[in-house]
């Protein structure tokens, strides 16, 4: 089998992303780079007229949307992050709002590096990459219950452990979960796709844009 690419270059990267997005994006657009206090890279889809438009997306986070060619909005952010002297291409984020709220988010995250940096024990935790996630919970009115069967409970623990624990389980968001993402049959690993290679980074891009816009379709009927 042939070496594949691997993407070398943060521009080389928004030029996949541009080429792909312009197909679904209605409005003109650019990435603007920021650079946070550990020298890493984000960028973060802007419209060109400057008519920005702000919304609530993931962990309570501000961000700037871009209209689709439909009724609703997409985030797109990029982080890269300073490895030696090159730049390793460190997460990509998608979050699909309608014109009030987050709807449901794409997102992949380098884990040899997450695993590097994270400290809270749900981050350590081995999780599909990429994977999406659904809209907080909260946003839709939404309020989480998980049941035990009595047999269950009954059988593995004393009545109040799993008040507990039901206690702690409804704590839990549903933008907690990852759902796993898969588009062809070569999917290497259970859990991990490695989207620094070129061509895979392009084929889960396009997939993923056209499996939201068919959703976001069913949602506008």
């Amino acid at each position: 089998m042939a070496n594949k690419s691997t993407i070398k270059s943060d521009t080389k990267l928004l030029q996949f992303c541009k080429e792909i997005l312009d197909e679904f994006l209605d409005e003109d657009y650019k990435f603007e780079a920021d650079i946070n206090s550990s020298n890493e890279k984000s960028y973060s889809i802007r419209p060109i007229s400057g008519n920005w438009t702000q919304l609530s997306g993931a962990h309570g986070q501000s961000v700037q949307v871009v209209k689709l060619k439909s009724e609703f909005f997409l985030s797109c952010s990029i982080c890269f992050k300073p490895v030696g002297l090159k730049l390793v291409f460190k997460s990509i984020s998608l979050q699909f709002f309608d014109v009030r709220k987050l709807l449901f988010r794409a997102e992949w995250d380098n884990w040899e590096i997450k695993k590097d940096e994270s400290s809270e024990d749900e981050d350590i935790k081995q999780h599909p990459q990429p994977h999406w996630h659904l809209g907080n919970s909260q946003e839709f009115g939404v309020t989480e219950t998980v049941n035990d069967s009595f047999a269950e409970y009954i059988q593995n623990s004393s009545f109040k452990k799993f008040e507990e624990i039901q206690r702690e389980r409804n704590k839990r968001d549903l933008n907690r979960l990852h759902f796993f993402m898969k588009w062809d049959e070569n999917f290497p690993q259970p859990y991990y796709y490695d989207l620094t290679i070129e061509s895979d980074f392009k084929i889960w891009l396009s997939e993923t844009m056209r499996s939201a816009e068919q959703e976001l379709s069913y949602l506008s009927q």
